[in-house]
């Protein structure tokens, strides 16, 4: 019989059921009052121009301007959509929480509420990123569903259309958001991980493909996105990556006169932009390759007009010395998910900035180890490894599915990442932290058993803090070389 209150039986602790949504709903308004009408970065600065023009091209997304545009037409303002990527991160979260409490699982369903408050996830959510609108948009989506599953309800068809259509602008926000998608669309469709892991990652495969086609077909033919050729800054960072690992200069000579010493100047496993038209490098790599042409809209200009042989060059490069690639690309993700790497490793972006002692001891407190992204997909790992078996529940059904989102989005940047930022790995954190919490009790109970497989995982977490703060503390610097 149903009730006022939701129950823990294990502790006798009830909570009236309207209190999760009215705490959500409250501490939405007071992040609206705080931060509106919302901070902006350059990509955010860039977008929004293309939404008032109307005129829209692929160097971002160009579904997010696009839907920017229909926003500040209805609306007349553009913090709209500050508003709207804040209800959805509060309404996502506030189904989770509630769908636990409805269950019993009171303790772990405030816990989950208190998580949105967590200051790594407020301090991205108050910005207008691709990252921060990818990850409200699945959280909506996965609340929308796990709200039901955890009820064990079927969940009603316009829920799951609902869920559908903001996995939908996921894939289509972020160049990459299908990785992320993948995992989570089996959770709506399937409901349970009823087959093995492989098959599993085989599904995803197959998903995520899918879904970067889509992306590719809308941009280019539904919105007819001016084109210009993102993926070229994949291939000339990854070009000068070689070059700087092999000394062998042959792949990037038919782009300009460039040096083994221009390269060693300019690269730099942190920061790809030292060799953008706009960076400090520029005027090194732009004398057949690039256009430094500015336009009203920064993006809308072909940046890369001379580059049609840069395919051609990538691909043999990589071929030639996969072992300088593999090393390029290693430093950049390690750099990318704070691993091992000195602190303020931003210093080694060579012209960023200028680092005095007193940054790098307040270093420790502004990249806190509860914010390393390494952490989280070693947390990641452990779900999955404790929850192996196939009858820990509902949660821990959803637990592993966004622990394999998480690993899958954050994974995808160890081969198209061409910078190192924080925000990169905003969902990956976010979604390993609620597989965590959802799966908090089948991981106690292994570790209860000694279930090896477990206790290995948790041991890989602490090597990973220590080899993280072994790193720091010895200031490492040759790894950012």
């Amino acid at each position: 019989m149903r009730t006022t209150v939701a129950r823990i039986a294990a502790s006798g602790l009830r909570i009236p059921k309207w209190l999760v949504p009215a705490t959500a709903l409250l501490l939405l308004l007071m992040q609206a009052s705080f931060f509106y009408p919302g901070s902006y970065i350059i990509d955010s600065d860039d977008q929004l121009a293309q939404a008032q023009t109307g005129q829209f091209n692929d160097w971002h997304p160009a579904l997010m301007a696009m839907f920017w545009r229909l926003l500040i037409q209805l609306t007349g303002t553009p913090a709209s959509m500050f508003l709207l990527q804040w209800a959805c991160y509060w309404l996502g979260f506030a189904l989770i929480a509630d769908g636990l409490v409805r269950t019993g699982r009171v303790k772990t369903g405030l816990a989950v509420l208190a998580m949105a408050l967590f200051p790594y996830l407020q301090f991205f959510n108050r910005i207008m990123t691709k990252d921060a609108q990818l990850s409200a948009a699945l959280l909506m989506a996965f609340g929308l569903v796990f709200w039901f599953r955890v009820q064990q309800q079927r969940v009603p068809g316009p829920a799951l259309a609902a869920a559908g259509g903001f996995m939908a602008y996921a894939v289509l926000v972020r160049a990459n958001g299908a990785f992320a998608v993948a995992p989570l669309l089996l959770y709506c469709v399937a409901g349970q991980l009823k087959f093995n892991y492989k098959k599993t990652l085989l599904a995803c495969a197959l998903i995520t493909g899918g879904g970067l086609l889509t992306s590719l077909v809308v941009q280019k033919y539904v919105i007819q996105a001016k084109p210009t050729q993102p993926i070229r800054s994949l291939q000339l960072f990854d070009l000068v990556g070689i070059a700087k690992n092999s000394r062998d200069m042959r792949f990037l000579a038919p782009l300009g006169p460039i040096t083994q010493a221009n390269v060693d100047h300019c690269y730099t496993a942190y920061w790809w932009d030292s060799l953008a038209p706009w960076a400090g490098c520029n005027k090194v790599f732009s004398a057949r390759l690039m256009n430094a042409e500015f336009h009203a809209i920064p993006s809308d200009r072909d940046i890369y007009p001379l580059s049609s042989e840069l395919s051609g060059l990538w691909l043999h490069a990589i071929a030639a010395h996969p072992l300088a690639y593999l090393e390029h690309r290693l430093k950049l993700f390690n750099s990318a998910i704070n691993f091992m790497v000195p602190p303020v490793a931003r210093r080694f972006g060579k012209y960023y900035i200028v680092v005095e002692s007193k940054d790098i001891r307040e270093d420790y407190l502004r990249k806190s180890f509860v914010t390393w992204p390494v952490l989280w997909f070693g947390s990641a790992a452990l779900v999955l490894t404790a929850l192996r078996r196939k009858n820990d529940g509902a949660s821990a059904d959803a637990a592993k599915l966004l622990a394999a989102s998480s690993l899958i989005y954050g994974s995808a940047y160890l081969v198209i990442g061409v910078a190192s930022e924080a925000r990169y790995m905003y969902w990956s954190i976010l979604a390993s932290m609620l597989a965590l919490a959802l799966s908090a009790g089948a991981i106690r109970l292994r570790l209860k058993e000694r279930d090896g497989a477990s206790v290995a995982a948790l041991g890989a977490v602490g090597l990973i803090l220590i080899l993280g703060f072994a790193a720091r503390l010895g200031d490492w610097t040759f790894l950012m070389s």
